[in-house]
């Protein structure tokens, strides 16, 4: 994974090259009613709740790919 790097970042470099991240279609819920897990994130990585993939989840991320199109967009903008 690429450590602290903001979500939104790694998703609009994801638009980008789509081949920075493997993404998994899987059902995501957010839990509102449990008190062990209020608010967390829950997805069903191997779809034993047998519901309909709500959304695609990145489960892996090539970091140096990553981090060079990072580096190229600051280069690009530093020659502006």
């Amino acid at each position: 994974m690429a450590g602290k790097a903001d979500l939104c970042t790694i998703r609009l470099r994801s638009l980008i090259d789509p081949s920075v991240v493997t993404l998994k279609p899987m059902h995501v819920d957010i839990d509102i009613r449990s008190v062990q897990s209020y608010g967390r994130t829950n997805c069903d990585f191997f779809g034993y709740g047998g519901q309909e993939p709500t959304a695609n989840v990145a489960i892996d991320i090539d970091a140096a790919k990553f981090w060079d199109i990072v580096e190229a967009g600051l280069r690009r903008y530093s020659e502006a």
